[in-house]
């Protein structure tokens, strides 16, 4: 009679798994010293510097090239992954297609601009350009949820900020800290909340 054995002992067996985990691990790692990296730039210097947008936006691209090029392994990686933080990881990485990585660069970073350049001091490039570049990453669906993630919180701190008298109306606060939580949050909430 043959032993049923967990997935993760076969898995572990074959290579290809192991070098895919490995990639979504250090892609990941990457991911999030980024997003801790430009909250708290922002937070302190109301600046987001272009070096961390443009690391995030090469994330992307290597992101959409692997996934486009490991597709299958990534779906048979994420199948066997015991670890639900390497899995998350392995779903965010194959998910979105070319199209929703591509909408995702401009479905909010387009109307962040549009408004910015409107209301001038109302949304700051380099917020603009960090959600271009995460929605290159993360693609379409996840972007929106990072966006309203972040937006719930950023609207919390405001009201607090003006019912205590701190900030005036016409008185900004950094948004990059918000929409990285947003962003940090974003492909958990939604492997969770898979409806």
């Amino acid at each position: 009679m043959k032993s049923c054995s967990p997935p993760f002992v076969t898995w572990r067996e074959n290579r290809r798994f192991v070098i895919v985990s490995f990639i979504g691990i250090i892609l990941g790692a990457v991911y999030y010293f980024l997003l801790i990296r430009i909250g708290i730039e922002d937070a302190r210097t109301r600046k987001i510097r272009n070096k961390w947008t443009g690391a995030l936006f090469l994330l992307g691209l290597l992101a959409a090239g692997g996934s486009w090029v490991f597709r299958e392994l990534l779906q048979a990686a994420m199948a066997a992954e015991p670890n639900h933080f390497l899995r998350v990881w392995l779903s965010a990485l194959s998910g979105p297609s070319v199209g929703s990585r591509l909408a995702g660069m401009v479905c909010i970073s387009l109307p962040m601009l549009v408004l910015g350049c409107l209301v001038p001091g109302s949304i700051g490039g380099g917020d603009v350009k960090l959600m271009g570049a995460a929605g290159l990453l993360l693609g379409r669906d996840l972007v929106v949820e990072a966006f309203l993630i972040g937006v719930f919180p950023a609207g919390l701190y405001s009201l607090g900020l003006l019912l205590l008298g701190k900030a005036g109306r016409k008185d900004g606060i950094p948004f990059g800290p918000f929409l990285c939580l947003g962003l940090g949050l974003a492909p958990f909430l939604d492997n969770f909340c898979d409806l």
